[in-house]
């Protein structure tokens, strides 16, 4: 596919959002404008554009010393995340910080109320002595009813069900593939330029709930920061990252992997963001991550699976890199000029 058509004007496509010449009730019964792929690719023009962020492409506005940092580094090695949290690197008690939290609300709100506490979510404060609280029963709700699969994590009747060897949704970083490779379905690999590509993905990433989508060279420096051995938090044990000349992921094993060799043709790297509900996060009284919060970060995770799925059915295959599984997120985001 060389040119993208589209029967959709800026102005109309604006319209059909809601956004020009219409009213509150015609903004709701507005009707979808797109058809087809080729019509949602060719609309991608009101992006976030920040020239400002980066003075040149992969080059962020403060320098790095690449000279300092060494390929195969290793991160965070330790407890899962239902073994508990390492080294406490609180300044104050969680007492303390539970009470400075809770004054700081009713002295915004004197009629603030702790409502129902939060005990029990992944997201939340385990803690039985000071556990965290959202509000009242409403705001409890809508923090209780986002935190299924938060932070990718299966519900623990599934954990148990497997013997623990399903933990969550980023299990198979390849992707869950929920069918054949294109040519074993009748079909041949979509092709397309860079640019095209690009337009592609990002017209299913904002299908699927992400905001944008922005892509950088897995070049010499990206081989610098990124991992050589990580452990996710939801993990019995790293996983470590080498490349070689396969024509897949290999990971061993196929289930939260402890290592995987990386397609030396894997070339680019996809940054994709994802925009917290912006009241409810700026607002709600909460002494833990709120409704919005949650949510997201739950979001997100399968946001990210079906997206590696729709690369699969295009002929293309992917690493998921939730969680910083083998760079850090910050470097991506800043260096394709999302994050700076």
């Amino acid at each position: 596919m060389s040119q993208f058509h589209s029967i959709v004007s800026r102005r109309d496509f604006m319209k059909g959002l809601g956004l020009v010449g219409a009213g509150v009730g015609a903004a709701g019964a507005a009707s979808p404008v797109f058809h087809d792929m080729d019509e949602m690719a060719s609309s991608t023009t009101s992006l976030q554009h920040n020239p400002w962020w980066v003075k040149n492409v992969n080059e962020p506005t403060t320098p790095i010393d690449w000279n300092v940092l060494k390929p195969s580094r290793t991160a965070y090695v330790g407890t899962d995340m239902f073994g508990g949290v390492g080294h406490d690197v609180w300044k104050r008690s969680r007492a303390e910080t539970q009470k400075r939290m809770i004054d700081y609300l009713k002295n915004e709100d004197p009629n603030w109320q702790p409502g129902p506490n939060l005990l029990g979510l992944k997201a939340a404060s385990t803690d039985p002595q000071y556990p965290d609280f959202a509000g009242d029963i409403k705001d409890n709700a809508l923090a209780t009813g986002s935190a299924l699969l938060t932070a990718g994590v299966f519900p623990m009747e599934v954990i148990m069900a497997t013997g623990g060897k399903y933990m969550a949704l980023t299990d198979r970083p390849e992707g869950w593939r929920e069918v054949p490779y294109i040519t074993q379905r009748g079909g041949t690999k979509w092709q397309g330029s860079p640019e095209e590509a690009l337009k592609v993905v990002r017209a299913a990433a904002r299908f699927y709930g992400f905001d944008d989508v922005q892509a950088i060279p897995v070049d010499e420096k990206f081989l610098k920061v990124m991992w050589g051995t990580k452990q996710m938090l939801v993990s019995h044990a790293p996983t470590k990252f080498e490349f070689g000349d396969v024509d897949d992921f290999v990971c061993t094993p196929k289930v939260m992997p402890t290592k995987v060799i990386i397609p030396n043709k894997c070339k680019w790297f996809l940054n994709f963001t994802c925009r917290q509900p912006g009241e409810t996060t700026r607002h709600s009284q909460c002494t833990t991550q709120n409704a919005g919060q949650i949510y997201s970060y739950t979001n997100w995770i399968k946001t990210f699976k079906h997206v590696q799925d729709f690369l699969w059915g295009l002929g293309y295959i992917s690493l998921d890199n939730i969680h910083g599984r083998f760079i850090p997120t910050g470097f991506t985001g800043t260096m394709c000029g999302a994050g700076e």
